[in-house]
Order: structure tokens, then sequence, then C-alpha cells
């Protein structure tokens, strides 16, 4: 196992960490801090009438399998 050694290494797993954890509700929460217009949001043309989080939540169930 290799252990976070350089101040680089350790933000980077806390960041995971605090990802790992954060519900649906803090991601949104999160979004919305972001006060950004929803418009100005990019989507490609394949994501239009998607939010893509059914491909988010697959690609999470993907990695989670490794």
């Amino acid at each position: 196992m290799h252990l976070a050694e350089t101040p680089e290494e350790q933000r980077a797993w806390m960041k995971r960490e605090e990802l790992r954890a954060m519900t649906d509700e803090d991601a949104v929460a999160a979004f919305n801090a972001l006060d950004m217009p929803p418009d100005l949001v990019w989507r490609s043309p394949e994501r239009i009438d998607s939010s893509g989080l059914v491909e988010q939540q697959r690609i999470f169930q993907k990695a989670r399998a490794h």
C-alpha cells in the first residue's frame, strides 16, 4: 500500500475521500455554490436531453468494482 507522502498526494487523497462521502444533496449544494447559470454549463450534443447522471453512476459503479 502506498501512503500519501507529499502534500500534493495528501490533498488529492483528502479530496477523493470528501467526494466519496458526498451525498446527492451535497453535490447539488456544491454545484449551486458555483453560482453559474445552467445555460452556461456546456453539454455535448449527445447530452442535451440528459444530465449525464445515469452515465456517471455507471462509471462510478464500474470503478467501485475494481
